[in-house]
């Protein structure tokens, strides 16, 4: 029951982890639903046009990633609100992806790959997704308290003219985390 319980989840929680960056430097990504909706139906139609499976899957991540690396251009570079691009945006890539896959279905995935996603960790109850989810929720902690990294986000958080004076290179950081918020939509 807790498997299943999980498993309902999981695709909010990984998406959660970079949010919680987002969030700690004080900007927002309202479209990372979105994001994984339009790479979810690049891959349906990728799969359906009889794309090998790796080469889809890598197409979709370039996908995640562009689409949070635009998001973090119209933030950094035209210093737009974070709130407003991402609602805009949002509606940007549900249309992209209706109009990629539309009404259709594509349910014909391999198993190999279908067992990432819904399959449990080989001898246990464990969810695969919630056993990502864990490893890299232990990592987000890690490199928010244990590195330089991690302080500098909540330098940036906290005053971001004081960070900007201290040396940080506020936008870029403000990108990486933006186009990290995409990758991890599309994974």
């Amino acid at each position: 029951n807790l498997s299943f319980l999980t498993a309902n989840f999981s695709e909010v929680a990984l998406m959660a982890l970079t949010m919680t960056l987002l969030v700690i430097v004080a900007e927002i990504d309202l479209s990372v639903a979105s994001v994984l909706g339009l790479c979810s139906s690049l891959l349906g139609v990728l799969w359906s046009a009889h794309v090998p499976m790796p080469l889809a899957l890598l197409l979709v991540f370039l996908a995640g990633g562009l689409a949070g690396l635009f998001n973090g251009l119209l933030v950094t570079r035209l210093g737009l609100p974070s709130l407003a691009v991402t609602i805009g945006t949002l509606a940007l890539y549900r249309g992209l992806a209706y109009a990629l896959l539309g009404d259709r279905a594509v349910a014909d995935f391999p198993a190999a790959y279908t067992n990432l996603g819904f399959g449990n960790v080989p001898g246990t109850q464990i969810p695969i997704p919630i056993a990502l989810f864990l490893v890299l929720a232990v990592v987000v902690a890690v490199v928010l308290h244990a590195t330089s990294f991690g302080r500098s986000l909540y330098a940036i958080g906290a005053n971001e003219v004081a960070a900007r004076f201290a040396g940080l290179r506020v936008e870029r950081v403000k990108l990486t985390l933006f186009v990290l918020s995409g990758l991890m939509s599309a994974l």
